[in-house]
């Protein structure tokens, strides 16, 4: 029995190990977002009206695509807020969606968790849902302004903005250097040679 215990812990222990490296499932976040500018430009994202912005991403794997929404009257939206994420083809790779009445003036991420090959072309496309007379307004600004530097192109219902941006800009997942592994793996070892001592006198306290 004692046997088949050690091999089960031994067993989680490599699994949380394999995770973290190279199984790359922790990562840190680094946040790119776009400059703030004086002047400012928004459409609101009523049912009718979409928004495409093309990005070239500096990393190889995008949590989240971060967006800046306006006009939030006293009582809240009724409907869907979608962002699709597409690759240069027009692929979906990734869709994350908000309730209206759950957003907030400022920032919004959404969340995409997606492998990426960066210096590739990429977009993202948002689109709203039962929101026929009244919408979160969208903020965009100069893209040579204010950036982000993935951006590139910039399409409002399907009509290019030359020189626009969505404000915004997108939070990367980055794999962990050496040394954070390696220091993940030592806690590891550590919590599991900790629960292997607790279990061990917990089991000798019930056999007695």
């Amino acid at each position: 029995m004692k046997k088949v215990g050690y091999g089960i812990w031994i067993l989680l222990m490599l699994v949380a190990m394999l995770l973290v490296w190279p199984g790359n499932r922790i990562r840190y976040t680094k946040e790119v977002r776009g400059y703030a500018e004086e002047f400012q430009y928004s459409l609101e994202l009523v049912t009718m009206n979409t928004v495409q912005q093309e990005f070239v991403p500096a990393e190889d794997y995008i949590q989240n695509v971060v967006v800046y929404f306006s006009n939030f009257p006293t009582e809240n939206f009724v409907g869907v807020m979608h962002l699709n994420l597409l690759d240069a083809e027009g692929s979906l790779l990734a869709h994350d969606y908000v309730l209206a009445e759950q957003m907030k003036e400022g920032y919004h991420s959404f969340k995409v968790n997606c492998k990426v090959n960066a210096g590739e072309k990429y977009s993202f496309y948002i689109y709203s849902e039962g929101m026929d007379e009244v919408a979160p307004k969208l903020v965009y600004r100069t893209l040579s302004v204010s950036g982000p530097a993935e951006n590139g192109a910039f399409y409002m219902n399907g009509i290019p903005f030359e020189n626009c941006s969505a404000a915004g800009g997108y939070d990367y997942g980055i794999k962990l250097r050496l040394s954070q592994i390696l220091a993940y793996d030592m806690f590891i070892l550590f919590a599991g040679l900790l629960a292997k001592g607790l279990c061990i006198n917990i089991y000798r306290k019930v056999k007695k």
